[in-house]
């Protein structure tokens, strides 16, 4: 069986609005927040993608500037959805994906945009 894949940078400037967030967070507060996750995760490349945006919450690395959106933003937001027990699996399984198929952050959004639709619907 063959799988095929969709080029992330397909939906580069194409996802304006669909993340509006409703509180703005601190570098601090999401520095907590993604620390914490680091915890709950088993999949070492899950982790490392935390990791990576972990540290690139000082750099500007976050932001997708096609769409405007910043992957730690959604991140954070999908965190305070943790309620639910399928989306730390989710971030797991996406965050893992993006290691290996690109950790740019249009991969970043796009996969965690994708949660964000599908658990805040």
């Amino acid at each position: 069986m063959s799988v095929s894949f969709i080029d992330v940078h397909t939906f580069d400037g194409k996802l304006n609005g669909l993340f509006k967030p409703s509180h703005k967070y601190t570098i601090d507060e999401k520095d907590k927040k993604f620390k914490e996750l680091i915890q709950l995760l088993s999949n070492p490349s899950a982790v490392k993608a935390v990791q990576t945006i972990i540290t690139d919450l000082h750099n500007g690395g976050n932001l997708q500037p096609e769409n405007n959106i910043d992957a730690s933003d959604i991140l954070i937001h999908l965190l305070h959805l943790k309620d639910n027990p399928d989306i730390i699996k989710g971030i797991e399984e996406q965050l893992s994906d993006a290691t290996h198929l690109g950790m740019c952050p249009s991969g970043r959004c796009t996969r965690l945009l994708q949660l964000w639709v599908a658990f805040e619907s």
